[in-house]
Order: C-alpha cells, then sequence, then structure tokens
C-alpha cells in the first residue's frame, strides 16, 4: 500500500511539472502605483421614486471625469443606484472608459468597473478595477480607490489612487 501511495504521488509530480513546463511565461510588467486627481464633467441623471417607499429611489445617468497624475486624459461613465431621500447618502455602480496617456508615455483605453457609495456630507467612495484596455494599455489590469466630493448632483472632484499592471511592451515586440 505504502509503495502505491508513492507512486501516485510521483505520478502527481510529473503531471504538476509536465503541467508548468507547458505554461509559457507571461512577461509583465511589476505592478506599480498611480496617484492624481480626476475632476467629474457635467453629470447627468434621471431621478424615479420607489412605488413603495417614499423615501428613497433610483437614478441612472452619464457624464464625464477629467484625470491628471499617472493617468492623464478624459472618460465617459454610465452609473446607476440607489439614493435615500431622508439622509442623501446613495449607493451604486459606475462603467467608465478612460482614453489617455500614462506618464511613461502610454497611450490607450482602459474600461473600469465600479461600485460606490456617496455620504451625507457629500464625502465620495468608489473601488474600481481596470476590466479591459486597449492601445499600449492592452493587458492591464488593476485596482483603484477614488475619494472625493460631491455636491449634490451637479459636480465632484477628488483623488485616485491604487496600482496597475501591464504586460511588457518590449516583450511583446518583435
Amino acid at each position: 500500500m505504502t509503495r502505491i501511495k508513492a507512486s501516485i504521488g510521483w505520478v502527481l509530480v510529473f503531471m504538476a511539472a509536465s503541467v508548468a513546463v507547458a505554461v509559457p511565461s507571461v512577461s509583465a510588467q511589476a505592478a506599480s502605483d498611480v496617484v492624481g486627481t480626476w475632476q467629474a464633467i457635467g453629470p447627468t441623471t434621471a431621478y424615479q421614486p420607489s412605488s413603495t417607499d417614499p423615501t428613497t429611489g433610483s437614478f441612472e445617468g452619464v457624464g464625464s471625469n477629467l484625470w491628471q497624475g499617472t493617468w492623464t486624459g478624459v472618460s465617459s461613465f454610465t452609473h446607476r443606484g440607489t439614493v435615500n431621500l431622508v439622509t442623501g447618502a446613495a449607493s451604486g455602480t459606475q462603467e467608465e472608459t478612460f482614453a489617455g496617456r500614462s506618464t511613461d508615455g502610454a497611450t490607450g483605453t482602459m474600461s473600469f468597473t465600479w461600485t460606490f457609495t456617496f455620504g451625507p456630507d457629500g464625502h465620495v467612495l468608489a473601488r474600481g478595477r481596470i476590466v479591459d484596455a486597449t492601445g499600449d494599455f492592452t493587458g492591464a489590469r488593476g485596482t483603484l480607490v477614488a475619494e472625493g466630493t460631491a455636491v449634490g448632483a451637479v459636480s465632484a472632484s477628488g483623488t485616485y489612487h491604487g496600482n496597475w499592471s501591464r504586460p511588457d511592451p518590449l516583450a511583446t515586440s518583435s
């Protein structure tokens, strides 16, 4: 029985080694920090009161952001969520596509998915991740946190920070 267990163990080791050899490595740049500022440009939001609760409702809209920092450019977004009319607190999701340049001169687009909260005091907190990218940003991955202040539904600004990585352009060029 011990001999069978040892044989099975070696078979598993050889299988794992062959899988490791068969999978090509992807050369990626090390994850790096991103920091900067954002400014909402003319968001438009439609509000729908709840049919069952007069203190809440849903909203959806579109807008743009101006980004400066590690990434400089503009983005367009769609957002949707719910709001408590008594407290002013809100939460929701946002899909956003950025077009611009990174500090190393690379250009392209990146698409993000965000979840966000707005506090009764106007504090905005959003957590996002890169879900797609084009141009020099193709293959980029990363996570972000955006914080700032909203003034009603007409203006918001703040900072972003996080990290990102992307395939090494020198390793993919031939």
